[in-house]
């Protein structure tokens, strides 16, 4: 009961976090989303200018609530420091990651979310990138070609130089300690697909509307949910991708994963998309309009099904304090629990889902209070059935002095129940939930034949 773990801390920062971007986003009733593009690279592109940067210059300042592009209910807000001319981030590792530093110091207490762009060019397709893969990383897949060595980040930046290059000064060895490959917080397959859903609705509406406007013949039954230019959305092809690549645009992506994973003030979603490379009139507003896609879609799965990573941190809270009922951890854990059920009842109101996560984080809690109480008021095991009465739990296991060790405030119980008082314990609650990420439920009533799975939770 007691245990010697201590709960994940990330858990409680994943779950405060979550909290924090909701109650922003209602307060101030819109979202940020910063966008960034990269300048040229001649040194392996022929062109003179990088299609990531110039759709930047396309973009607007803001887009409205229930529009074309923004499915929200929502302003959308974009910042967008590099479109200026020159303004652009350099193509080179140092600069990069000086630049993403600098970029979350003044940004990360007011943006919702990241996107940076980048060219791919030779693609006739939009990308929304799953992982990106710090510097020193190998595969077989990329690098190994033009370097001689399936190292990340070895091929030459515009200044001649490689990671391995960065200095002290500069940031050398900044993720030493981080993950080998990182990836965002939101569902890129899920951002991909909304994307096209909001391009191929949008195409269909503009289309509609510029006939209108051609003909004199306006349908007051059509959706108003037009662009105001009248210019039909281009045709473009939005897909999930493996990765943001071994150059600068994979490294300015783990940069900035890596930024929000660290600093952890508040939980900042990052993607990165890859553009084509013809720049062109026409392929450059296809460019905007496929990026504004992707903004509205991640948007709108950031607001609508933000509690889904809540809701594993919640399983693991839940679990720790019912293994963990007296650790200086669990008053922390106990904290989280109600930032998850906050972020739950927010959307309540627009989501059944959320709403009956609420329910059963509330349930789960009050349980886990009850066992709290319970444990603390006997110090000991509590008996949990009609066949062992209070007593009986209590000195049913001989908690010797090194059985229980001071640990700050409380006690750290280090005693295995048997496996008969493991029963009584689950059967005790009336019911228990076997919690898989809250996708599934199934109650284990008392007398089930299976009581050793109760309280078994997992983390995906």
């Amino acid at each position: 009961m007691g245990g010697g773990s201590e709960v994940p801390p990330h858990h409680i920062s994943n779950i405060q976090g979550e909290k924090r971007i909701i109650e922003d986003i209602k307060s101030k009733n819109e979202i940020a989303v910063l966008v960034t593009g990269f300048g040229p690279f001649p040194r392996y592109s022929q062109r003179n200018e990088n299609t990531s940067n110039l759709i930047t210059k396309l973009l607007p300042s803001d887009i409205a609530a229930h529009s074309a592009f923004n499915p929200t209910s929502y302003r959308i807000k974009i910042l967008n420091p590099t479109s200026a001319e020159g303004a652009y981030i350099r193509v080179e590792y140092a600069y990069i990651r000086q630049y993403i530093q600098k970029l979350y110091d003044e940004y990360e207490d007011t943006v919702h979310l990241m996107l940076h762009l980048g060219m791919a060019d030779g693609w006739d397709f939009y990308t929304v990138e799953r992982f990106a893969y710090q510097e020193g990383f190998t595969s077989s897949w990329s690098g190994a070609a033009r370097t001689g060595k399936g190292y990340y980040c070895q091929l030459e930046d515009e200044a001649g130089k490689t990671a391995e290059d960065i200095t002290e000064a500069e940031g050398k060895g900044m993720w030493l300690n981080m993950p080998m490959g990182l990836g965002p917080s939101l569902d890129v397959d899920g951002v991909a697909k909304k994307s096209m859903e909001i391009l191929k609705l949008g195409e269909k509406e503009t289309n509609l509307a510029v006939h209108e406007s051609s003909t004199g013949c306006v349908d007051h039954t059509a959706s108003q949910n037009t662009r105001p230019d009248l210019t039909p959305i281009k045709s473009a092809n939005v897909v999930p991708h493996h990765e943001a690549g071994s150059y600068c645009c994979g490294f300015i992506y783990y940069e900035s994963l890596a930024t929000s994973l660290k600093r952890r003030k508040r939980k900042t979603n990052v993607l990165f998309s890859h553009v084509p490379g013809e720049s062109d009139e026409r392929s450059l507003q296809t460019g905007r309009d496929a990026v504004l896609a992707v903004i509205g879609a991640a948007s709108e799965l950031m607001i609508t099904v933000a509690f889904v990573p809540t809701k594993k941190e919640t399983a693991v809270m839940i679990g720790f304090i019912l293994a963990c009922t007296v650790t200086p951890s669990t008053p922390s854990a106990r904290e989280a629990l109600n930032s998850a059920i906050s972020v739950f009842e927010n959307f309540g109101n627009n989501s059944a889902v959320a709403a009956s996560n609420a329910n059963v984080t509330r349930n789960l809690t009050a349980k886990a209070d009850s066992l709290i109480d319970r444990f603390r008021t006997c110090l000991t095991v509590i008996p949990f059935s009609s066949n062992i009465d209070s007593s009986q739990a209590c000195n049913s296991v001989n908690v010797s002095d090194h059985h229980i060790d001071e640990f700050g405030d409380g006690y750290q119980l280090e005693f295995g129940l048997p496996t008969a008082v493991q029963d009584n314990l689950a059967s005790s609650m009336g019911f228990a939930f076997t919690v898989d990420s809250f996708s599934s439920i199934e109650p284990f009533y008392d007398g089930s034949s299976n009581m050793s799975d109760t309280w078994t939770f997992t983390q995906d």
